[in-house]
């Protein structure tokens, strides 16, 4: 097992680095160009933004006056077994990693991948991990994915705890997934390309990350997400998360509650604690491996944090 958190570590959270990493523009099914799109949310307070749109990567990692852009792209899979498996990976690129070789798609309206058995699946994952990618599985809590595909599955880097557009909240699928892999990525995203539903509901600035202090370029971003020293959010936010020892410390900002679930050999505890001084700190057991912070408002908004001791 690979350890992230040192016996003494701190990571701070005061600059509110805060990005979507799951966003569409009109090169594909998005209704703002990336120019567009990328002043709509510098404008609400982000300083990243991942250019996904579907099949097609985007591969100008610079900034958009102010903003940070990064490179990447989502494919939709379909695997075909007893019934349709759909499912989508979505790519971060490192852009220190030559890309030259692309994913082809298949010949069809939409220009999906369809695959007959899980090994070509995981066959395109280490395809994509090779090249440089972080892969994340977007949207997952979806009735197209069983989710023992998502535990047969190896070497995918995470999934989407929350996705706007899908209102999904994959928080229990989060849980389960992390007992058995304490190294996954949990993102929150606004899987952005319209800014409202033909409902009126807004679908933008829902779903976030934010960084730890100091991230300036694209490949900070990414090798700080790799990292795992970022939060995932609906809307609360960490200030800073601090380990000494077994003493875990949080600093939180409009939060009313903190639930504490440690993990480790055959061991499970779970910890609700308020929230409304600010500060929640927790003597973790000797025999805690992983730890998941949630994080939850008067709203019932959430944020995530989950990192291996």
């Amino acid at each position: 097992m690979t350890f992230y958190m040192k016996t003494y570590d701190k990571i701070n959270f005061e600059e509110v680095n805060k990005g979507n990493l799951h966003t569409h523009t009109t090169r594909t099914d998005g209704e703002f160009s990336v120019d567009e799109i990328a002043q709509l949310y510098k404008r609400a307070g982000y300083k990243f933004l991942a250019i996904t749109d579907h099949r097609i990567y985007f591969d100008k990692p610079e900034s958009a006056e102010g903003m940070i852009l990064l490179s990447g792209c989502e494919y939709n899979c379909y695997l075909d077994q007893d019934e349709r498996i759909h499912f989508h990976l979505l790519t971060l690129k490192d852009s220190r990693e030559d890309d030259l070789d692309r994913i082809q798609h298949d010949d069809n309206q939409y220009k999906s991948l369809f695959f007959r058995k899980l090994s070509e699946v995981q066959g395109l994952i280490d395809t994509l991990r090779y090249r440089g990618n972080l892969v994340v599985i977007a949207h997952p809590d979806n009735p197209f994915i069983p989710r023992e595909m998502l535990f047969e599955l190896k070497d995918y880097q995470g999934i989407e705890v929350f996705n706007t557009k899908a209102d999904q909240d994959a928080t229990e699928l989060m849980e389960e997934l992390f007992e058995q892999r304490f190294d996954l990525l949990f993102t929150a995203a606004d899987d952005a390309h319209r800014l409202e539903a033909a409902d009126g509901r807004s679908l933008f600035y829902k779903g976030f990350i934010v960084v730890e202090d100091g991230v300036r370029t694209a490949e900070d971003v990414i090798k700080t997400v790799e990292r795992r020293r970022f939060y995932a959010s609906q809307g609360p936010l960490i200030k800073m998360v601090e380990i000494e020892g077994d003493l875990l410390t949080v600093k939180h900002h409009s939060v009313k509650k903190v639930e504490i679930k440690m993990y480790g050999q055959q061991y499970l505890e779970t910890v609700v604690l308020s929230g409304e001084s600010g500060y929640t700190s927790k003597l973790l057991n000797t025999s805690t491996e992983g730890v998941i912070l949630k994080l939850e408002d008067q709203f019932g908004k959430k944020a995530w944090f989950a990192y291996s001791c």
